[in-house]
């Protein structure tokens, strides 16, 4: 049963529908409805302390760490620890150091040669020296092996998760803002919660 009034803003409104549009029609639904739709779970204020808690220490751990200036420095040095033990592998630095001073006085005594015969043996030694300093050279594995090295520490440094740990953080999170949306239940005195 309708009262005459309800009628009479029906017909209203119908007739507004049909000059303005459906603009109109739509506003007698919407205004009935709720917009806010009540959470349909309970949880503890504990529980939602710590999903709280729980979702800070996971939007943390999804941002990362930035470095110290002592962690940076320290990176640094160990960039150069590495760097060194790969090119000592071979040969070692005083050992580098004394072949190029020996090649550097026999380029010197190149110069101040009177013979044929002794510029071509001071050459020959010379091309040795060349070839005994590259074949100390790192190669290029060694030099692959040290660069992944180096990213695994910067990584570690920054501790920023990997794809599919941040799919895995982001799924939790989504849980966890789910939790957050529950209703606090409230707990009266000499009650049990649980």
């Amino acid at each position: 049963m309708t009262t005459p009034v309800a009628r009479r803003t029906a017909a209203l409104l119908a007739a507004a529908a049909v000059t303005v549009g459906p603009v109109v029609t739509a506003g007698p639904a919407l205004a009935h409805g709720s917009h806010y739709k009540a959470p349909s779970c309970t949880i503890t204020a504990t529980q939602r302390t710590e999903a709280s808690d729980a979702l800070a220490a996971l939007k943390l751990r999804l941002a990362g760490h930035k470095p110290t200036l002592e962690e940076r420095k320290a990176l640094q040095s160990a960039v150069v620890e590495l760097w060194s033990a790969t090119r000592q592998v071979r040969m070692t630095d005083a050992v580098r150091k004394a072949k190029r001073a020996e090649y550097a006085a026999l380029a010197d005594s190149l110069r101040t040669a009177t013979t044929a015969e002794q510029r071509t043996a001071i050459r020959a030694e010379l091309r040795a020296i060349r070839v005994e300093l590259a074949a100390a050279r790192p190669t290029r594995a060694e030099l692959r092996a040290m660069e992944q090295q180096i990213r695994d520490l910067k990584v570690a440094l920054r501790a920023k998760p990997t794809k599919a740990e941040k799919r895995q953080i982001l799924s939790q999170i989504k849980a966890l803002k789910a939790t957050l949306a529950c209703a606090t239940a409230t707990t009266t005195p000499g009650t049990n919660p649980a």
